[in-house]
């Protein structure tokens, strides 16, 4: 149980921190390089940090450990 805790601690951490990096990575792309993405680029990227989040809970919900062994 208490792993379990400690793996959502981490995730919610990760989140956080990958979830701010994208956003400033878009953010830098769309104010000081004056990239316009398309809308759909910006959902498909959101989607697909949305999917590997969901991924990460299914599978410390599951196991119960990490999804990735190697990066224990």
């Amino acid at each position: 149980m208490a792993a379990t805790a400690i793996a959502f601690l981490w995730l919610i951490i990760g989140v956080i921190l990958v979830g701010g990096a994208i956003y400033l990575l878009l953010w830098v792309l769309e104010t000081f390089f004056n990239v316009q993405l398309p809308p759909k680029l910006v959902q498909g990227i959101w989607l697909i940090f949305g999917l590997l989040v969901l991924i990460y809970v299914i599978s410390v919900l599951l196991g119960g450990g990490h999804p990735f062994p190697a990066l224990k």
